[in-house]
């Protein structure tokens, strides 16, 4: 007798567990941006996020349009030189001329997400920035915003969310890739959290 309440209420825990989780999952699942930013304000500095497509090119062309007057690039390899990234980005001539390498800085220190809220946080810092435009990936962003508010709880942070091709957002449950890619943003965003 006590063994079957004993199943059962394991079976109820393991059940709301889940329930739980999935709940969680898709409300993760709706923080992902969906379009672009339609916030034009300036702000004291671009944060962009290496790790992924289109990043290093979005945060590029948002300086060359004077959306800030400086950028750091957070979790550059130690090797890499400024012109080698800028000949990676592919970006359209007029874009790859304008560039002012003097407005660029290079972070080297980031290896991952916690890694760019602290090397952001050190050059926000020392730059006296009080607002920033945040470009990552649109699946990478909720966990991003969770490290950087930790990190940085009064910094004004506009977020700049890029869109790689191979991430299908709203064909998350035909798509492997994405569905798999959620997941595990989902679980690192869970332990961002918990990490609070």
């Amino acid at each position: 007798m006590i063994l079957k309440i004993i199943a059962k209420i394991l079976i109820v825990t393991v059940v709301a567990a889940f329930a739980l989780w999935g709940i969680g999952l898709y409300d993760f699942y709706k923080q992902i941006p969906v379009t672009a930013t339609t916030d034009n304000e300036k702000t004291d500095a671009i944060i962009v996020l290496t790790g992924g497509q289109e990043r290093i090119a979005e945060g590029i062309k948002l300086l060359n349009h004077n959306y800030a007057p400086k950028l750091l690039i957070s979790g550059v390899a130690r090797e890499a030189k400024m012109e080698q990234l800028l000949e990676q980005q592919h970006l359209p001539k007029d874009e790859a001329k304008q560039v002012d390498f003097s407005k660029i800085k290079m972070g080297r220190e980031a290896v991952n997400t916690v890694g760019n809220a602290l090397e952001t946080a050190d050059w926000v810092k020392a730059n006296n920035i009080k607002s920033i435009r945040l470009v990552t990936a649109n699946y990478h962003m909720p966990r991003a915003l969770v490290e950087f508010k930790k990190q940085m709880p009064d910094l004004k942070i506009i977020e700049n969310p890029v869109f790689p091709e191979n991430f299908q957002r709203n064909y998350w449950q035909e798509d492997q890739f994405t569905r798999r890619l959620i997941v595990i943003e989902y679980i690192k965003y869970l332990m961002a959290q918990i990490g609070k």
